[in-house]
C-alpha cells in the first residue's frame, strides 16, 4: 500500500512540474508602455505610472493596476489591455526573467492575475503592485 502511495505521489509531483512548464509557456508577455501612455497618465492626477509597465489609479472600490499584454489573434499579434484590481494581483519572482509575463488563475468565481518578473522590475513597479487603499 505505501508503495502505491508513493507511487502517486511522484506521479502527482511530476504531472504538478510539467503543469507549471506549461503554464509559463501560455503565459502572455506585458508590452512596456508607450510615451504618448506615459505622458497622457502623468497629466491625470489620479493616475501614477511606475516602472515601464505599469500603472495604477485609486478608485472608490480600491486600486486597479492597468497594463497591457500581447496576444496572437488569427495570426497577429494584437495589444489588450488588462484593468485589475490589486486584490486579484499576485506576484511571483523568478531571477531569470527577461520581461514581465501574466497567467490566469481561478480562485472560486474570481479571477487571479499571476505576474511573474525579475525582482528589478518588480521593485520599479512596487508603487502600482503593492496592495493599499480602500477597498478591496
Amino acid at each position: 500500500m505505501k508503495y502505491a502511495v508513493l507511487g502517486f505521489v511522484l506521479w502527482f509531483a511530476l504531472y504538478l512540474t510539467g503543469s507549471a512548464e506549461s503554464a509559463e509557456a501560455v503565459g502572455y508577455r506585458i508590452v512596456q508602455i508607450e510615451a504618448g501612455t506615459i505622458i497622457m497618465v502623468a497629466r491625470d492626477q489620479q493616475w501614477k505610472v511606475c516602472s515601464d509597465y505599469f500603472y495604477a489609479v485609486e478608485t472608490p472600490n480600491g486600486k486597479k493596476v492597468y497594463f497591457h499584454i500581447e496576444t496572437e489573434t488569427n495570426g497577429k499579434m494584437e495589444k489588450k489591455p488588462i484593468y485589475a484590481p490589486i486584490g486579484q494581483v499576485k506576484f511571483e519572482p523568478e531571477v531569470n526573467k527577461s520581461e514581465p509575463s501574466l497567467s490566469f488563475s481561478r480562485s472560486g468565481s474570481t479571477i487571479l492575475y499571476v505576474l511573474r518578473m525579475n525582482v528589478t522590475d518588480y521593485v520599479a513597479g512596487l508603487p502600482c503592485l503593492a496592495k493599499g487603499g480602500t477597498g478591496t
